[in-house]
């Protein structure tokens, strides 16, 4: 069983979130870091497996980063030379499409979009 499941699809599946805790051991934890449509609120779980199995489920953006100190430090890390955030980009926008670029985050069509000035 695993220790950790990161959920990292393009838009979240609810109805895979059960497998996930499936595949969770005792003790373990499920992490949702993905986006899921607006119009999606529950999910069918276990309580009893949460329970009994003290698993936890939660959301993590950008890994829980805290803004004004750990991205200062990526991007002097990137500014050296030492990080490539080019490769993680999959879209572009200039910045009269940023709506285009919401709505293709929502599609699942864009997971790190750029908007260019």
């Amino acid at each position: 069983m695993c220790d950790v499941v990161v959920m990292t699809l393009g838009v979240g599946v609810g109805t895979l979130i059960p497998d996930a805790m499936a595949l969770t051991g005792d003790c373990g934890r499920v992490v949702i870091t993905n986006p899921h449509r607006d119009d999606e609120t529950s999910i069918d779980l276990s309580l009893n497996d949460l329970l009994m199995g003290e698993k936890q489920l939660v959301g993590s953006v950008y890994g829980s980063a805290t803004a004004s100190t750990d991205i200062p430090l990526l991007l002097d890390l990137h500014r050296t030379g030492q990080l490539d955030l080019e490769r993680l980009v999959t879209s572009t926008y200039p910045l009269e499409d940023v709506n285009r670029g919401y709505a293709d985050l929502k599609a699942g069509k864009n997971l790190r979009g750029v908007l260019v000035f």
